[in-house]
């Protein structure tokens, strides 16, 4: 490649044009050499060497040919000593298209040549910093790699020593379950010892309680046996004769005859429903309020369907928020208590 450069180089140096327009060069607007010294030393006063270097290049550009020449070749020099390779490639650039231009191609060759090497040079300085990152890069992930061991390290000397508590901990649970177990079963074997003594007296309360529940179960029975036959009296009685005053009449009824069965059951489990009802308001539990009419109003139906039944259902349909709630519930239970007095 670089064979190729310098013949293509040669070529366009042999065969460029060697004639420049004299009329730049006698542009009267051009800086004075007195000018052009007092702005270099001016930038130079500063020690900033690429800044030095950039300004001649610069200013060569606004130069005739020969003050120009100078300047770059100066500029080309300062480059060398501060090694800046780019300003020198740029400097020379401008210093072999001025040899063109003055028709020395010996010296553009040279230039050209120059420009081969500090490209080369910079190619080589740049695959030198690519390298050194690369090394540094490197050094990173090996430091990187041996901080993860020395973590990994610590990390296993910890669980090591963390499982050797583990089982020192778990060996003393399991003297505390042993020591526990068999506390347990000592205590249990006293406690059946105990139980044995306690044996006989235990039964004894149980046979009382037995007979107590037994004697409460016969007491039932022979009151619904009285009932049933309460019943069956009325069924077979005559109709009674009218009298002149007609009892009062149930809240919410219009004084129907009564199924003595279902109104005795019904005067046995009022009470407690009652109190269920007035309890499940007062605590504004909407559900036991509902549970508790739903459990009322087949009773209801059967004595009362027109009067307490119908006010049962409406009242089943209500919110906690309507407003007629409240008062048909203390409706429903004094209807209840009436039909509770009811002979």
């Amino acid at each position: 490649m670089l064979r190729l450069a310098l013949i293509v180089l040669v070529l366009v140096i042999v065969t460029g044009t060697t004639a420049q327009s004299r009329s730049a060069r006698n542009d009267p607007q051009r800086p004075t050499k007195a000018a052009v010294s007092a702005e270099l030393a001016r930038i130079d006063s500063a020690g900033d060497a690429a800044r030095s270097i950039d300004a001649r290049i610069r200013i060569a550009e606004l130069l005739k040919s020969k003050d120009a020449l100078i300047l770059l070749q100066d500029a080309a020099a300062r480059a060398d000593s501060a090694d800046d390779t780019w300003l020198g490639i740029e400097a020379r650039d401008k210093l072999m298209a001025l040899y063109r231009a003055n028709g020395d191609n010996k010296r553009a060759l040279a230039e050209a040549m120059r420009i081969i090497e500090l490209e080369r040079i910079s190619s080589a300085k740049e695959n030198e910093r690519e390298e050194l990152e690369a090394a540094d890069m490197i050094r990173a992930h090996q430091q990187e790699r041996d901080s993860l061991l020395a973590l990994l390290e610590s990390e296993s000397s910890a669980s090591r020593n963390a499982l050797g508590e583990a089982r020192k901990t778990i060996a003393q649970r399991e003297l505390t379950i042993i020591t526990t177990g068999a506390i347990g079963i000592i205590l249990l074997l006293i406690t059946i010892l105990v139980l044995r003594r306690s044996h006989r007296r235990v039964m004894e309360q149980l046979r009382t309680e037995i007979g107590a529940i037994q004697a409460r179960i016969a007491d039932m029975a022979g009151e619904m046996k009285e009932l049933v036959e309460q019943y069956d009296a009325q069924r077979t009685a005559p109709p009674a004769t009218p009298s002149s005053e007609a009892p009062a009449p149930i809240a919410g009824q219009g004084a129907p005859s009564l199924d003595p069965m279902v109104l005795a059951i019904f005067k046995r489990q009022a009470p407690e429903r009652i109190a269920a009802l007035e309890t499940a308001r007062e605590a504004n539990d909407h559900e036991k309020v509902l549970r508790v009419l739903h459990s009322l109003r087949p009773q209801l139906d059967a004595l009362d369907p027109d009067g307490l039944g119908a006010s049962c259902a409406r009242l089943r349909a209500m919110q906690p928020s309507d407003a007629d709630r409240d008062a048909g519930l203390d409706r429903l239970i004094a209807g209840m208590h009436a039909m509770m007095a009811h002979r």
